[in-house]
């Protein structure tokens, strides 16, 4: 599956490197690559932390991408200002939750590493796509006049 995104990616990346969102779906499928593939051994070498920090920060950032996204695909008809405030409200959550993580792992501000405190992050890490696809989404994507596209891009947002 990570394969599939990556080429995907890929693909469009090469084709239509210069079209408007071509990078940030490329980035997207990125980083949906390493959510589907990297996974650490256990071991904690020098590669597996470098794994295990890419996987976490992947979970925590494809999310946000995919409302990003969707937030300015096909075109923005709002204010910058408007615009600027709901992007930088996509990434809070999962800006937070990786303060959390790192602050974890190097036992800062009263965090301590161990199991509890790791199956809670990864259940949050786990909810951030509904809470930010779900919660946000309704406040962050108005009923959309205008061209068929954007009325197909709420009705499949809406259907799910």
């Amino acid at each position: 599956m990570g394969l599939l995104f990556l080429f995907i990616g890929l693909f469009i990346f090469i084709r239509r490197w210069n079209a408007p969102r071509a990078v940030h779906f490329y980035v997207f499928c990125l980083v949906s690559f390493i959510c589907w593939s990297f996974h650490y051994s256990g071991k904690f070498d020098a590669f597996d932390w470098e794994v295990y920090w890419a996987e976490i920060v992947a979970r925590l950032l494809a999310p946000a991408l995919l409302l990003h996204f969707a937030l300015v695909f096909p075109g923005r008809s709002e204010t910058t200002v408007r615009s600027s405030a709901k992007l930088t409200a996509v990434y809070v959550l999962p800006f937070f939750l990786l303060l959390i993580h790192v602050n974890t792992a190097l036992k800062a501000n009263g965090f301590v590493p161990w199991l509890a405190s790791y199956l809670l992050l990864t259940k949050f890490g786990i909810w951030l796509p509904g809470a930010l696809l779900s919660g946000c989404g309704d406040w962050f994507l108005p009923q959309l006049p205008g061209s068929p596209v954007r009325r197909s891009s709420a009705a499949s947002y809406g259907n799910g």
